[in-house]
């Protein structure tokens, strides 16, 4: 997770929903990216001595997303990643459905629906997906991103041999998938 300036509620309310996980041998690396927001730092600092699978990283100057999160990687030292944002909220049994899947179908990748919610947590939208192999999944991403970057669950080798994320100004989750396909 990376965040900069979101509302420290959403934050804190994001960072319980992956330690509340069912699955629970996880490491949290957090990337402060405002080392200025002192109210969310001493929230990180909390958790971080609270709970020890959190790892709080403060940058010295705002960085921006891609350079925030290939940080995080360097210091991701477990055999999968899952990506979510600071103001997003994970289902209480994501990690375990998401490893079980990926490791009952032997795939690197997956990513799943999302559900997206308005400031008051009022739902607006709903995706659904049905399992997709990789070539349904090529042919959907040609026209479009469908891969919900906080939904991602992959295999830590993918990033390794993508060299994490091209920095670039936008979509660098989108990049991101399409380099995935063809690695």
């Amino acid at each position: 997770m990376s965040t900069f300036n979101e509302n420290i509620s959403w934050v804190d309310e994001s960072i319980n929903s992956i330690l509340q996980q069912t699955y629970s041998n996880i490491e949290f690396i957090i990337i402060l990216d405002n080392p200025q927001r002192i109210e969310l730092k001493k929230l990180l600092n909390d958790y971080s001595e609270k709970d020890k699978r959190v790892k709080v990283i403060i940058n010295e100057e705002n960085l921006g997303l891609v350079k925030s999160l290939n940080k995080a990687l360097l210091y991701a030292s477990g055999t999968y990643i899952a990506r979510i944002d600071a103001d997003d909220i994970s289902h209480l049994n994501r990690l375990e459905k998401q490893i079980n899947f990926l490791e009952t179908n032997n795939l690197d990748f997956v990513f799943s629906p999302v559900i997206c919610i308005d400031e008051q947590g009022n739902e607006y939208k709903k995706t659904n997906l049905i399992p997709l192999n990789s070539k349904q999944v090529k042919h959907i991403l040609a026209k479009g991103n469908i891969s919900y970057h906080p939904t991602w669950f992959c295999k830590s080798e993918v990033y390794q041999k993508l060299n994490g994320y091209r920095e670039i100004d936008f979509c660098e989750d989108y990049d991101f998938s399409l380099r995935a396909l063809d690695a």
